[in-house]
């Protein structure tokens, strides 16, 4: 995902789906769900992101574990963006068209009518949630301690 810095990806339902297939629907081994964002100003990369794994330049540095440089660039993550994505809720998500939503809501509540009108809450958008979140609380969660963020959100999610 290609995250703008108004987070307003997240909240359109298109984008939503594919939110949803990529992290609930069954998964290929080596399948990766990555988000970027342009880096903030201090930064010295033109991008940031968020990813299920080490990336190329991670493993780069030799005399460190892999792990630990994606920890160390994930740090330069817009904390403001991690925190705005923490609230998602794809059930909230907009359409151009009307009918797009209920299609979609429809599917990843996994109801066989997708002309019905789509049910406010499901356990299903909960989850697609929840796990969204969790991207962006695991990531960014020490580098919000370190600056005094309220912590609440981030144990929520």
């Amino acid at each position: 995902t290609i995250l703008d810095k108004a987070a307003v990806t997240y909240t359109r339902v298109w984008c939503a789906y594919e939110i949803f297939v990529s992290l609930c629907m069954e998964r290929k081994p080596g399948y990766l769900y990555d988000i970027y964002t342009v880096a903030p100003s201090d930064c010295s990369k033109p991008a940031v992101g968020i990813t299920d794994g080490p990336v190329q330049i991670d493993q780069e540095f030799k005399y460190c574990e892999h792990y630990e440089m994606k920890s160390v660039r994930e740090r330069s993550f817009p904390l403001e963006l991690a925190e705005q994505s923490l609230l998602t809720k794809i059930q909230e998500a907009a359409a151009s068209v009307e009918l797009d939503k209920v299609h979609i809501l429809n599917a990843i509540a996994g109801q066989e009518d997708l002309e019905a009108p789509p049910l406010e809450e499901h356990e299903s958008y909960e989850v697609v949630n929840r796990l969204l979140r969790g991207r962006f609380a695991a990531s960014t969660w020490l580098p919000a301690l370190e600056a005094d963020r309220r912590l609440l959100q981030y144990s929520e999610a």
